[in-house]
């Protein structure tokens, strides 16, 4: 193990100097070590020689972002990492450091993002790579146990998958049953009965036969069947192509929770989302930041549709095409950092409704 470094009070994290001296700050255990210090830690970037230059000033600060996150100050924590990234955009472990943030704090979503982009500065990291399945699968589990509360079904899986046999079972049954009583109903034709209109009167046999009058013949008119309702196009479920297109922008789109529906066109890869836009202010910006993050992330898509609803209600319809975005991508900015030009962003939006 590597020794130590002094205790610091809630004041500050200022080593002394004669602490200082001839040791460095490891940026993934955050301790003060000799030069020359071989971290255990996964990736951990120190070299034989302490770094230069300014990225040698942000570790002090991640030291105390770190030690702000296991005291369970989180917005401070945050606030320092943020801090860290206006003047250092380009350090890898101020990302990691806010994923774990939003990740203990429950914004899985933040969460994934932030490392996502922590593995695009360092595609080698196997630390952020293991971080970032693992958020992705408490992401999965959560959208899973929330489909099972909306159906009613059972969360533990033993008993869902009793559940859900005894389910099929049932269902199965009420089809054939349902089944074999129509096919009944359709060929049961009860034969009409022959009916005599004129009185038998006594007399010979010859006579009373004679009286008898013939069936009276009838065309028997048969009601025309009734026609299927049509299913509404709104009923139809989703291929496995879309909703393995809703899954992935879900977890990957930035504001992709509050995707409800995607569709992709295989003839030009077009895509249309619908989404929730409860309690957003600036409808044209939410629209605008979800097909951007969309088309970072399908290349092969030339246009995305976006419908947002507000409580079941249709709100707005916009387009963002391929060739505006990239016209203006340079001056949107980053998306994921939050620092991004505003009014660049909703300039790519085309054939907006409502019009303004």
């Amino acid at each position: 193990m590597h020794s130590k470094q002094p205790n610091v009070g809630r004041e500050g994290l200022e080593v002394p100097a004669e602490f200082r001296a001839g040791r460095s700050l490891c940026p993934k255990c955050f301790e003060m070590v000799a030069l020359g210090h071989v971290c255990d830690e996964a990736d951990c970037p120190l070299a034989e020689e302490p770094e230069t230059g300014p990225e040698s000033k942000v570790y002090p600060e991640l030291a105390k972002a770190n030690v702000l996150r296991m005291r369970g100050e989180y917005k401070l924590a945050r606030d320092t990492c943020l801090s860290l990234l206006k003047r250092y955009p380009g350090n890898v472990d101020a990302h990691t450091l806010l994923g774990d943030i939003e990740a203990e704090e429950g914004d899985l979503v933040h969460a994934a993002q932030w490392y996502e982009m922590a593995l695009d500065l360092r595609p080698e990291s196997e630390a952020d790579a293991r971080k970032l399945e693992a958020i992705r699968q408490r992401i999965q589990d959560r959208e899973a146990r929330q489909t099972a509360q909306q159906l009613g079904l059972p969360t533990t899986k033993p008993r869902a998958m009793l559940f859900a046999a005894v389910a099929i079972v049932v269902v199965l049954a009420s089809v054939s049953t349902a089944f074999l009583l129509g096919n009944r109903m359709r060929e049961s034709n009860p034969t009409k009965r022959e009916v005599i209109t004129t009185p038998i009167q006594a007399g010979t046999p010859e006579e009373n036969v004679a009286s008898i009058s013939a069936p009276e013949n009838k065309t028997e008119i048969t009601p025309p069947a009734p026609t299927p309702t049509p299913i509404p196009e709104s009923a139809t479920l989703p291929t496995t192509e879309d909703a393995s297109l809703l899954a992935r922008l879900r977890t990957e789109a930035i504001e992709g929770a509050r995707l409800t529906a995607a569709e992709q066109d295989p003839r030009d890869k077009s895509i249309e989302i619908t989404a929730r836009a409860d309690q957003v202010g600036d409808l044209r910006e939410l629209a605008a930041l979800l097909g951007v993050s969309i088309l970072d992330r399908a290349s092969e898509s030339r246009k995305v549709t976006i419908r947002l609803t507000d409580q079941g209600a249709l709100v707005l319809v916009a387009d963002v095409p391929r060739e505006a975005v990239d016209g203006a991508r340079e001056a949107i900015g980053d998306l994921g950092a939050g620092r991004y030009n505003k009014e660049a962003l909703i300039g790519v939006l085309t054939d907006v409704w409502p019009t303004q």
